[in-house]
């Protein structure tokens, strides 16, 4: 009986073994990756990024993008207006505090614009398979080191404070005492991401001029996703990533957007905005601001 249990065991390790045949799962739509077991899910992930990853480089670039611009303004302007026209109004009515609001604009300001809504730095890298995206906030470690000994300096306060007057002093300063235990770890984080496309198949190519913006996709899947990458790039460096993108995209057509809000709204694989050819990203071709 055991000599016979032994081959069993040897052909069953010898098929485990085995590489997986991956191939019936490349254009797997969306509804079916779902219903695969979760391990499988998993692991089809971790192919899909593989791939990615370990596919030759192309080209690498990085660019920092603002992330306040045009109308988004409005965003740092509105708060803090509504604050200096409270100070105003307090100025009017002859009270002390009117200067206050006036402080907490001038504070909250650069708060929201260099920290709330800082500038990304982005490190792209194009691959035969996709591309592989690293991004963190671009904000000077010296601003995360004032943040963090501020919030440290806070929550020294409301220690001091509760030894001194009791729980009751946090019932007026408890979004305070939040706020400065949040930011205590305050810090860069780095993240990254990564966007496989389909290669050999056309994809519908969108891009912006104004604010170089790249929307490659396609209605074809993936291991269970849509085909599909964005990025950022430099208006000298458009014309090299559309002419690497189309060469392992072969028949993918280009289009003109007016901004990256509209590539978003569009629909995958839609032929929305303006035909344009690969020649007019040409440097000695530049197109109309």
């Amino acid at each position: 009986m055991n000599n016979k249990a032994a081959p069993q065991q040897s052909a069953s390790t010898e098929q485990d073994t085995q590489p997986l045949n991956d191939s019936r799962y490349e254009d797997l739509p969306r509804s079916e990756f779902l219903q695969l077991p979760q391990e499988e899910q998993d692991r089809l992930n971790k192919l899909r990024q593989q791939r990615v990853r370990e596919a030759p480089t192309l080209y690498e670039w990085d660019i920092r993008v603002a992330t306040v611009y045009a109308m988004g303004w409005f965003v740092v302007i509105i708060p803090c207006g509504i604050m200096v026209l409270i100070g105003l109004v307090a100025h009017w009515y002859e009270s002390d505090q009117w200067y206050g609001f006036f402080f907490m604009a001038l504070i909250f300001a650069p708060f929201i614009r260099y920290l709330w809504l800082a500038d990304k730095h982005y490190h792209y890298r194009l691959t035969t398979e996709g591309l592989v995206t690293t991004y963190h906030d671009a904000i000077p470690d010296a601003a995360y080191a004032v943040v963090r000994g501020l919030a440290w300096f806070g929550v020294v306060v409301c220690i001091v404070g509760v030894a001194l007057l009791g729980p009751v002093t946090l019932v007026g300063a408890g979004g305070f005492a939040v706020m400065a235990f949040f930011f205590t770890g305050f810090k860069n984080v780095e993240t990254t991401s990564i966007s496989a496309i389909k290669r050999g198949h056309p994809h519908m190519i969108k891009v912006t001029h104004k604010r170089p913006y790249i929307s490659c996709d396609t209605d074809r899947f993936y291991f269970g996703y849509y085909s599909n990458l964005d990025c950022y790039c430099h208006p000298e460096d458009m014309h090299k990533v559309l002419s690497l993108l189309m060469k392992q995209l072969p028949g993918s057509e280009l289009f003109l957007l007016k901004n990256e809000r509209i590539v978003g709204l569009s629909k995958v694989g839609t032929r929305d905005g303006e035909p344009v050819q690969l020649s007019d990203f040409a440097p000695e071709n530049p197109l109309p601001s």
